[in-house]
């Protein structure tokens, strides 16, 4: 190969391509399109964390600006996006704030100021304001809880409830 298109090769690649660094590899320092995913031994419950610019710390938290994040259950997935994330290395604790949304692969858009993702029971919290929309059902409310293990969603206080009359008939005993 030419030394000339080797070293190109070589430049390209440390410009453009993201890091991608498991939980077990990842490094200390400041990163630009970093990438950071689950242990490859969670089957069933994988993420990934994206973001323009992750800061890690010898404690091994990841500061990240303008996050993308993904979690895969067996039934669903999760896409979410966030101003700023951190991500508790030891804890698996995801904590993203800034205009979060998240969307569902079954249509369902969720947003609030701030959400922690505990990877390791795999539950979503906030105690902050929420509003939740699929098609045409619409609910706000303060404080949810939501386990992907058991499916449990719970809304803490403030709840309002908004349905079209079509769900409202499929609803009704």
């Amino acid at each position: 190969m030419n030394p000339k298109n080797f070293l190109a090769i070589i430049v390209f690649y440390l410009c453009f391509s993201a890091p991608v660094f498991s939980e077990e590899q990842i490094p200390i320092g400041e990163f630009k399109n970093f990438i950071f995913t689950s242990p490859v031994e969670q089957k069933g419950n994988q993420w990934k964390v994206e973001g323009r610019k992750a800061v890690v710390n010898k404690e091994g938290i990841v500061e990240i600006e303008d996050v993308k994040a993904s979690v895969e259950s067996e039934s669903e997935s999760y896409e979410i996006v966030a101003r700023r994330g951190q991500i508790n290395k030891d804890d698996q604790v995801i904590h993203v704030e800034g205009d979060v949304i998240i969307t569902t692969k079954s249509g369902i858009t969720v947003k609030t100021d701030y959400l922690d993702y505990f990877a390791k029971n795999r539950e979503f919290k906030t105690d902050s304001y929420l509003e939740l929309e699929k098609e045409d059902f619409f609910l706000s409310g303060t404080g949810l809880f939501c386990s992907l293990d058991t499916g449990k969603i719970d809304v803490k206080r403030g709840i309002r409830i908004i349905i079209n009359e079509k769900q409202l008939k499929e609803f009704s005993l």
